[in-house]
């Protein structure tokens, strides 16, 4: 019976580190795409910006150009 017993206890400890060792690799992964996910938050950000810059750029070329009814 104890020899059963230091068996399972056996078992439940390599289970146990195994599952251990698992969660933190787990944990790193998600760590690492917690990282990435901040790194695409900041790229759309920035295109973001670029998007407004350019739209703004455009804007104010459209209103400099002289329409074409005035040129009539």
């Amino acid at each position: 019976m104890e020899k059963i017993i230091d068996k399972r206890i056996k078992e439940l400890t390599t289970e146990f580190d195994f599952l251990k060792k698992r969660m933190e690799e787990l944990k790193e992964e998600s760590n690492k795409i917690s990282i990435r996910n901040i790194e695409i938050i900041s790229a759309v950000k920035e295109l973001n910006m670029l998007i407004k810059a350019n739209k703004e750029k455009l804007s104010k070329a459209n209103k400099d150009k002289p329409s074409k009814a005035s040129k009539k």
